[in-house]
């Protein structure tokens, strides 16, 4: 979704994405004030200054970089329950209390520590994770001159239920107003 948001965007993502680097910047300037280390990376602590300064004076804020942010986007197009497959999914894959169960089991007698996951689906991986992927090169055949996918796609739509395009933006806001 986030590909077929900046082909959508169009020359705009490159503000959007530079605001959000600048956000970035700051909040590593922040942590090597705070760390002490400033100092000690003296030079690298002064391009983050000016390029904090560059991107605060050149970059006018966009209504549309809430939608950097994976959720929001999925929610502007149409991806409400989608949204959700995606949500319990990153709790296995991010840090979470959720992800770190993964890796012991208690049998009420002992806890068993494994160095890889152990767990019993939540819901069925493998078709979401190809929902994804799919999702993906619908995005990739989309940017790609004559969409040369476009026929294998549509099988593996067919043969899973999954959508043949990809949505379209139905947000409040125009994604391409000014």
């Amino acid at each position: 979704m986030t590909l077929r948001w900046c082909v959508d965007q169009g020359d705009r993502i490159g503000d959007i994405y530079n605001r959000k680097l600048g956000n970035d910047q700051i909040q590593l300037a922040n942590a090597l004030r705070v760390d002490g280390t400033k100092d000690r990376y003296k030079e690298g602590y002064a391009v983050l200054a000016e390029t904090v300064k560059a991107v605060k004076e050149s970059v006018a804020p966009d209504p549309n970089e809430r939608l950097a942010k994976i959720e929001h986007l999925m929610q502007g197009y149409g991806l409400a329950r989608e949204r959700t497959f995606y949500q319990v999914e990153s709790r296995f894959t991010h840090p979470t209390l959720t992800g770190a169960q993964m890796f012991f089991k208690d049998d009420g007698e002992a806890f068993h520590v494994s160095q890889a996951p152990m767990h019993d689906e939540v819901v069925a991986c493998e078709p979401y994770c190809l929902w994804i992927f799919h999702a993906a090169m619908l995005a990739f055949n989309e940017v790609l001159t004559d969409q040369p996918w476009t026929a294998e796609l549509a099988k593996i739509a067919e043969e899973y239920g999954f959508m043949t395009a990809l949505p379209q933006w139905q947000g409040a806001e125009d994604l391409h107003a000014p």
